[in-house]
């Protein structure tokens, strides 16, 4: 499932799911965008953007913050570089990119202000993944941490689901991403502090955002794999 255009989740956000095939299969990429302030704009992962969603990103601030967060959300980061009107990405630590216009996420907390708070989910050196929570509306945006097909996703790309990710029920997390946690107290404190959060709307950065007893899937999730 693919949107041409972008769907409110508040007043100040709103997101858009852009087509990624994954060995065929439709993993799509959820791109969020928040308007931190009267100057400041996020746009959460990268995408292949048009025009048009530049335009969109610059109509609702002066300066647009990129952000990728995780180490393994860098499929679109080139690209998105390419565009004289970007003149820096904040990643996490180990991003697989080398560019000097890649910034350490810990440089957005100033124009996140008290808008959005970042949350890293710490035992996991090779991801590094960061979640992010919009504090005023709610809004808990993740990244791979779970993943939230639609019922009506293709029979093939339910099938490599299932196969190499070992995920056939929604939302449910990636037995690669269960493979990339080193230590699992470290994790289980960050999860914590999520799970601590009161939100009713989950962002998953492919395929499916929640709206409706988001934390309670949220929580259905962890549970299933002992969190």
């Amino acid at each position: 499932m693919t949107r041409d255009s972008w769907e409110p989740l508040s007043e100040d956000s709103w997101y858009k799911v852009f087509p990624l095939k994954v060995l065929g299969a439709d993993f799509n990429r959820t791109v969020t965008v928040v308007r931190l302030d009267g100057v400041n704009v996020l746009v959460h992962s990268t995408a292949p953007f048009t025009e048009e969603d530049y335009r969109f990103f610059h109509s609702l601030g002066s300066q647009v913050h990129f952000a990728e967060a995780t180490c393994l959300h860098d499929t679109y980061t080139k690209q998105v570089l390419q565009n004289p009107a970007v003149e820096r990405i904040y990643a996490p630590e180990n991003f697989p990119i080398k560019d000097s216009r890649i910034r350490p996420l810990a440089e957005l907390e100033t124009a996140l202000g008290e808008a959005v708070e970042m949350i890293p989910l710490r035992g996991m050196p090779k991801i590094n993944e960061v979640e992010f929570f919009d504090t005023r509306h709610g809004i808990l945006i993740i990244a791979d941490l779970l993943f939230n097909f639609a019922p009506h996703s293709t029979a093939w790309t339910k099938g490599v689901l299932r196969i190499f990710s070992g995920i056939s029920v929604f939302p449910d997390m990636s037995r690669l991403f269960r493979m990339m946690i080193k230590d699992r107290n470290a994790f289980r404190k960050s999860v914590g502090q999520l799970k601590n959060l009161e939100f009713d709307k989950l962002v998953v950065a492919h395929n499916q955002v929640i709206t409706e007893e988001a934390k309670v899937s949220f929580l259905d999730g962890l549970k299933r794999h002992g969190f």
